[in-house]
C-alpha cells in the first residue's frame, strides 16, 4: 500500500489550465482550455527528455489535486505550454505532474488539408566538409499529438518553413515524432 505524502494545500498558489485538443473544423486542430486548477509549480535542475528521439527541454514539476488528467492533454503555466511526460499518484488525493517547457508551432500538412499545433526539438546537428564548400544537415524532431497522422517523403509547414518528413515514428500511445531532415550550405 502507497504512503500518502502530506501536501499543504496553501502551497497550490498558481493558476494552471489543463489544455486538451479539440478539432476546431475538419483537419484544423488546437490546444483549447479545459478547465483551470491550482497547482504548485517548481523548476526542475534536470532537463525534462519529452521526446524519445529529440534533446530535452526545461523541466517543471506540478503538484496538484487528483484529477481526470491523461498523458494526451497538456498544461499552460505562466503563459508556458507543459508537455507532460509523467503523472504520478501521491495518494488519493493529490498527484505530482512532470513536464517540460516547450514551444508550440503552429504546422501544416497542404496534402491532408490539415493544420495542427506541434512542437519541435533538435536531434543534433551534422556538418559535412566537401569539396570545395560546407553543408550542415539540420535535422529536427517534431512531436505532434496522436491523433496527427503524417507521412515520410511529405513535406509540412512549421511556423511557415517547409520540412521535408525523413522518419515516421507512430508507436507511443499519447503522440507521435516525426523526424525531419534539411541540408543547408554554409
Amino acid at each position: 500500500m502507497m504512503a500518502t505524502e502530506h501536501v499543504d494545500t496553501g502551497k497550490l498558489d498558481e493558476r494552471v489550465k489543463v489544455l486538451g485538443l479539440t478539432e476546431q473544423s475538419p483537419g484544423v486542430w488546437a490546444w483549447e482550455p479545459v478547465r483551470t486548477t491550482w497547482a504548485s509549480v517548481e523548476l526542475s535542475t534536470r532537463h525534462n527528455v519529452w521526446s524519445v528521439h529529440g534533446i530535452g527541454a526545461t523541466g517543471v514539476i506540478l503538484t496538484m489535486r487528483q484529477q481526470a488528467l491523461r498523458l494526451g492533454n497538456a498544461l499552460e503555466w505562466r503563459g508556458r505550454h507543459c508537455f507532460i511526460t509523467t503523472i504520478e499518484s501521491m495518494g488519493r488525493n493529490h498527484m505530482k505532474v512532470s513536464a517540460a517547457l516547450v514551444t508550440v508551432s503552429q504546422c501544416e500538412d497542404k496534402v491532408a488539408g490539415m493544420k495542427f499545433p506541434a512542437s519541435m526539438t533538435e536531434k543534433y546537428l551534422r556538418h559535412d566538409q566537401l569539396e570545395p564548400y560546407a553543408v550542415n544537415v539540420l535535422r529536427h524532431v517534431l512531436v505532434t499529438p496522436k491523433v496527427i497522422d503524417l507521412k515520410p517523403g511529405q513535406l509540412v509547414e512549421v511556423d511557415g518553413m517547409p520540412w521535408p518528413i525523413a522518419v515516421a515514428h507512430t508507436l507511443d500511445l499519447w503522440h507521435n515524432e516525426y523526424e525531419l531532415e534539411r541540408t543547408v550550405d554554409l
